[in-house]
């Protein structure tokens, strides 16, 4: 696909007689949303449609504002959960550069769980103002053993480390078997968001797309004192059943169940997988500059396992599935809070604004007033992939 003016965008692809006026949709979680509208299409060479010719459509986002004012008002797709109504809520947040790029493009929400002595344990993601996701103790240890658990912390890019005071693991967490290895961490004051640090979504059964582009990233290391930040696209969702025909070749008694999910990963070169438990897999949306977890990173097998530090191409990982702790998560992080009402709810259609680079201090203020001015700049709304 590629833009042919601001207004209209090219696709491969063609129609024919009585399809103008049709919707080119995109599918966002349980709703579709218009993205063009058709409006002619390149002819044979004797003047009749040909199915193999370009396709031209309107696009749809250059008119926003205009359709907003003559419709009266935004459709607004009601959150069903408090996670979603939430997510909704730290969108404000999120925005893009004056290029395009979205301010949180590198996924700052992903941080690195240490301990006092400043050795890295796991990885995590922020989904509130005090809570990070993460995976239950028993494989933290990958580098050490002698963990003190009272004293954790929770290690951003931008902001001074924040002190564990409460460590929430599954209630039904068994680490004999490894099952509903999952857990949140309580921060001791709560963190304060920008268009540079926005909190990642949770997927639910409606808003979860495994067949989208996973990204998956935390932090590895050869050792406990050293971490790198490691981020993946190539990773594909795979059945159970045959996750588990590689997983019982390094965990004989170990079934992955409905619970979990698996994913192949590829990377070649040398990687230490081993602090990237806990991170997150993710639905990336470069449109709103949110990113949607869809799994807390449990255990990575690389497929050539006698090697401590793999050069290897492929990776079977095994995820705890978001969406079959939300309730947990929920009741833990927002147990208190109700659905805001109807008229709370209105966005600008999930496209982050964009404004021009600022100091740190001044992003939230500036990124939540041109969300609330409905700013969006015609022609920059969009930037399809080159071929």
């Amino acid at each position: 696909m590629k833009r042919f003016t601001k207004r209209f965008f090219l696709s491969g692809t063609s129609v024919c007689r009585g399809d103008s006026g049709g919707g080119m949709y995109i599918l966002a979680g349980d709703h579709w949303e218009l993205r063009g509208i058709t409006s002619f299409s390149g002819l044979s060479e004797t003047g009749t449609c040909d199915v193999k010719k370009y396709v031209v459509f309107t696009n749809v986002a250059f008119y926003y504002e205009w359709i907003k004012q003559k419709t009266g008002g935004t459709a607004v797709v009601i959150p069903k959960r408090i996670s979603e109504a939430k997510c909704r809520e730290y969108s404000r947040f999120a925005a893009k550069r004056q290029n395009g790029v979205c301010y949180n493009s590198r996924s700052p929400h992903t941080v690195a769980i240490i301990d006092l002595n400043q050795r890295h344990i796991s990885s995590g993601s922020i989904i509130s103002e005090r809570f990070v996701l993460t995976k239950a103790p028993s494989l933290f240890d990958i580098f050490v053993s002698d963990v003190v658990w009272d004293d954790l912390w929770v290690r951003l890019g931008n902001q001074p480390d924040k002190k564990v005071i409460r460590e929430i693991s599954h209630p039904d967490y068994d680490p004999e078997t490894l099952r509903h290895h999952i857990m949140l961490l309580e921060m001791d004051s709560p963190l304060a968001f920008s268009n540079r640090l926005v909190p990642v979504c949770l997927a639910n059964l409606g808003t979860e797309n495994l067949y989208d582009t996973l990204l998956l990233n935390g932090y590895s290391g050869q050792s406990a004192n050293t971490n790198e930040f490691y981020e993946s696209v190539e990773n594909r969702v795979i059945s159970n059943e045959k996750c588990n025909e590689t997983v019982k070749l390094a965990h004989a008694k170990y079934t992955v169940n409905e619970e979990e999910l698996c994913a192949m990963d590829r990377y070649e070169g040398f990687f230490f997988w081993g602090g990237i438990v806990g991170g997150p897999l993710q639905m990336v949306n470069t449109r709103s500059c949110m990113f949607t977890q869809v799994g807390v990173t449990k255990f990575l097998i690389p497929h050539n396992m006698n090697r401590e530090v793999t050069k290897t191409v492929r990776f079977t990982n095994v995820y705890s599935r978001v969406t079959a702790y939300l309730d947990w998560i929920e009741a833990e992080v927002w147990g208190n809070e109700t659905l805001p009402v109807d008229s709370e709810l209105a966005d600008n259609g999930g496209e982050a604004p964009t404004i021009v680079d600022n100091d740190v201090e001044g992003d939230q203020e500036d990124a939540t007033a041109a969300r609330l001015r409905g700013s969006t700049t015609s022609g920059d709304i969009i930037h399809f992939p080159k071929d």
